[in-house]
């Protein structure tokens, strides 16, 4: 796995609500989630190309 760095941002009150819950019930950190979601969203908006996982093999 890749170096890791800190990257601070403002969410909804709520949202981070279900994040937090969806941590808990699926055990793995909000970082993790979050991470994923990025990923997904990436992914998503960039038909085009195919973008290698970040820190592929975990």
């Amino acid at each position: 796995m890749g170096e890791r760095r800190t990257y601070s941002v403002r969410l909804m009150p709520e949202i981070m609500k279900k994040l937090r819950f969806l941590a808990v019930e699926s055990e793995r950190p909000v970082s993790d989630l979050l991470e994923e979601a990025i990923e997904d969203l990436i992914k998503k908006n960039s038909p085009r190309k195919k973008i290698k996982k970040i820190g592929a093999g975990r």
